[in-house]
């Protein structure tokens, strides 16, 4: 008599349902592709476009489906419990959909390894598309810091110039206070003043400018 009590007070496991087709999954559209799929634009994978393009053997009875299944079980039932509820299920309605423990663990490993793989492969890609940049950055650097130089060196030229100018016109300047002349509003030929950068140091040093009339 206290068997019999025990056992109806134990709860009794909801039936689950198990559809003899499989359910289709929320996903977009398996498209045949020469190349693996990728992220889209809102950040989501399509996980059935990748076992597609792995050729991942398909199953009656997907280990997405069992998840399902899963979800309709009661969240306080033990783990025991739900494990030999699904063990009846697949018992009783396994057959005639071709359902096993064994076909959805093998559906389950063979996804789990190949996005394992997937992701993976898209490391190697990504390393090598930022080993790429990144050297081409370090070239683009090496021009900046050229020019930068570059830049910094006709500074220094222009520099130069504006002072050995300055300093002929006040000794030309000395002239003119010697002579006591005020200086006049003289009408100077429009020449061109052709700074050569192959010049030597020793020209610019000079002060010499070629004039060309």
């Amino acid at each position: 008599m206290r068997d019999k009590k025990e056992s109806a007070s134990e709860p009794a496991a909801p039936p689950v349902r198990l559809s003899s087709a499989p359910a289709p999954m929320p996903a977009a559209p398996v498209v045949a592709v020469a190349e693996p799929p990728t992220l889209s634009s809102e950040g989501t994978l399509n996980f059935p476009a990748i076992y597609h393009f792995a050729k991942v053997s398909t199953t009656s009875f997907t280990a997405e489906q069992t998840l399902d299944m899963l979800e309709q079980l009661p969240q306080a039932m033990q783990l025991e419990m739900k494990r030999q509820t699904v063990q009846v299920t697949l018992g009783a309605l396994g057959t005639a959909i071709g359902a096993n423990r064994q076909s959805i663990v093998g559906d389950a490993t063979q996804k789990r390894d190949t996005l394992q793989q997937f992701a993976e492969a898209q490391g190697k890609k990504t390393a090598d598309y930022v080993s790429e940049t990144e050297s081409l950055i370090a070239d683009l650097q090496r021009q900046i810091a050229e020019k930068e130089e570059q830049i910094a060196t006709a500074k220094e030229k222009q520099e130069r110039i504006r002072t050995l100018c300055d300093t002929e016109s006040d000794r030309l300047e000395s002239v003119l206070s010697f002579f006591g002349t005020e200086p006049t509003l003289m009408v100077t030929p429009v020449v061109s003043l052709i700074l050569d950068d192959t010049e030597t140091d020793t020209d610019e040093e000079s002060g010499e400018l070629k004039v060309a009339a």
